[in-house]
C-alpha cells in the first residue's frame, strides 16, 4: 500500500472475493461524494465450500454518507467493525497513505484501526448491496481468535477514547 500511487486503493485479502462491479461502483461513490475518504459496501460471509453463511452483512445504522468520526463512534458503540473486511472497502489513496503504517498491535481489529485513522480525514459513503465476500474458514486466523476478540475490541474502543477519534 505504501508503494501505491493511485487515486483510489482497494485491497483484496487472501481468499476473499469481490464482485465484478465493485471497483466501478465504489469509485463512482467516491467521485460523487468529494468529502468521502472511504467507500464501504455490504459483504457476504461464505463458508469453506463457497456456501453463503450470511448475506448482505454490515453497515447497520450508517447513513448513505456518514461523517467519519460518527462512523467510528458507531463502531465503538456496537463493539465491532460495521464497515467490514478490507475487500468491502475502497480508500482514497492519499488519505490511506497518510495514515500508514498499519498497526498490528491489535491484530483482530487491524482493519478497523486503519479505518478509524483514515476516517479522521473525511466521510464514509456506503452502498447497501454486497460487493465482496469474506471466507470464514473453520481453521482461519479470525475463527481461532474468539477468546482474544473481545479483549482487542475493548482495547480498540479505549484507543478511540484516548485519541479522541469519535464525537
Amino acid at each position: 500500500v505504501g508503494h501505491s500511487s493511485g487515486d483510489l486503493v482497494k485491497l483484496l485479502c487472501a481468499d476473499d472475493l469481490r464482485a465484478p462491479e465493485a471497483i466501478e461502483v465504489q469509485a463512482a461513490q467516491l467521485e460523487s461524494a468529494p468529502g468521502a475518504v472511504i467507500a464501504a459496501a455490504q459483504r457476504t460471509i461464505i463458508e469453506d465450500d463457497g456456501k453463503v453463511a450470511v448475506a448482505r452483512r454490515g453497515l447497520f445504522s450508517l447513513r448513505q454518507v456518514t461523517e467519519g468520526r460518527a462512523a467510528v463512534k458507531r463502531c465503538a458503540q456496537v463493539g465491532g467493525n460495521l464497515l467490514g473486511e478490507p475487500s468491502a472497502v475502497m480508500f482514497r489513496g492519499k488519505d490511506l497513505r497518510a495514515c500508514l503504517p498499519w498497526d498490528g498491535s491489535l491484530g483482530y481489529v487491524i482493519d478497523l484501526d486503519m479505518y478509524a485513522r483514515v476516517l479522521q480525514r473525511g466521510q464514509v459513503v456506503v452502498t447497501r448491496r454486497s460487493l465482496a465476500s469474506f471466507r470464514m474458514a473453520a481453521n482461519s486466523w479470525s475463527a481461532n481468535l474468539v477468546a482474544v476478540q473481545a479483549e482487542q475490541v475493548n482495547a480498540f474502543v479505549d484507543r478511540i477514547d484516548t485519541n479522541g477519534w469519535a464525537d
